[in-house]
């Protein structure tokens, strides 16, 4: 195989590789994230934690 050609196989297989990195990274379900998608358990994770309006006045009193 000509170096000109290799150096292309070579290219594309990292393509390919970087491409199922990211899906398995991203979209996957994992077992561990009790079978959801990464990007499914940080979601639920930031709605579940983030401060609301309702809890406003309970972290101000815990400011004062």
């Amino acid at each position: 195989m000509p170096l000109c050609e290799a150096h292309h196989a070579l290219l594309d297989s990292a393509s390919t590789v970087e491409r199922w990195r990211q899906t398995n990274k991203r979209i996957r379900p994992h077992s561990a994230l009790e079978d959801r998608a990464p990007t499914t358990f940080v979601a639920e994770w930031v709605a579940a934690t983030m401060p609301t309006d309702q809890d406003a006045p309970e972290l101000l009193e815990t400011l004062t």
